[in-house]
């Protein structure tokens, strides 16, 4: 670099003061190539500068009206999911109906379907049947027991 150069060398602490930044930012500013650096010797050793302009950086800065690409595809990606999401929500209500229609047919076939109760005829036993047979009403497997 020559001395020609516009702008003002500040350590690192002072220009992050300056761009109301904390350090760790700035350093990560340099590393992007955000920022134009350079290292100086000093007393205690090599210590970084930072060139501004105006107190803002040389390089030029993304604005903040502007969004990132990533930010566009976030934003895009969201819509995405919410339309899927809707359309998910619309099928489970649709299915949700068509399970309760089922279970009200379900209903009325059970109803219809159910057996008439007999009337237990009254029979003259014959006393030879009657001392074979068990009662209806006792379980088959009392007979073995």
């Amino acid at each position: 670099m020559n001395g020609h150069d516009n702008g003002e060398w500040v350590f690192l602490p002072d220009a992050a003061r300056r761009l109301n930044l904390a350090p760790q930012t700035v350093r990560r500013k340099l590393k992007r190539g955000e920022f134009e650096s350079r290292q100086v010797q000093t007393r205690t050793g090599l210590a970084y500068q930072v060139r501004l302009v105006g107190d803002q950086p040389l390089s030029a800065q993304p604005m903040l009206d502007q969004p990132t690409q990533g930010v566009v595809e976030l934003v895009s990606l969201v819509r995405d999911l919410q339309i899927a999401v809707m359309a998910r929500t619309e099928a489970a209500a649709m299915w949700q109906a068509r399970a309760e229609m089922l279970a009200a047919q379900f209903d009325q076939a059970q109803l219809a379907l159910e057996a008439p109760k007999a009337e237990p005829v009254a029979t003259e036993p014959t006393p030879a049947i009657e001392a074979v047979s068990e009662p209806v009403t006792r379980p088959w497997w009392r007979r073995f027991w």
